[in-house]
């Protein structure tokens, strides 16, 4: 196992990344669970059947185009759901793009790691 390291961003970009960030919250919106958007699933029958006692941890949900590409992730809190969707999640991945480019980090983090992080951390705010 290798020693810990701290990665070295400059301060001011650190600031900017940071300010980002903190706007992520204010595009946080309830959405509401719509059972007509949920996705097209054909007849087939299943092997199992899972129930709520089956699954282990929290579940993720996340929402996609019309061309199945990630278009935003939701959570549930106090049995409301609230997420980034649209302008919103596109706002997070272009921020862990961003910060995923700086040369401190590209070698080390990938996009996918940042955004997942991100959203974790609105959930947690």
């Amino acid at each position: 196992m290798g020693t810990p390291f701290t990665l070295q961003i400059h301060p001011d970009a650190a600031k900017n990344f940071d300010e980002k960030g903190e706007a992520l919250l204010s595009l946080v919106s309830a959405v509401p669970v719509d059972q007509r958007q949920l996705p097209f699933q054909p007849g087939i029958d299943p092997r199992a059947n899972l129930t709520e006692k089956d699954i282990i941890g929290e579940i993720e949900i996340g929402l996609g185009d019309y061309r199945g590409k990630e278009a935003g992730r939701v959570f549930s809190q106090d049995g409301k759901t609230f997420g980034l969707v649209g302008q919103g999640f596109n706002d997070m991945v272009t921020l862990a793009t961003r910060l995923q480019q700086t040369h401190a980090v590209r070698p080390y983090v990938s996009v996918r790691c940042l955004t997942e992080s991100a959203f974790q951390w609105v959930k947690q705010a």
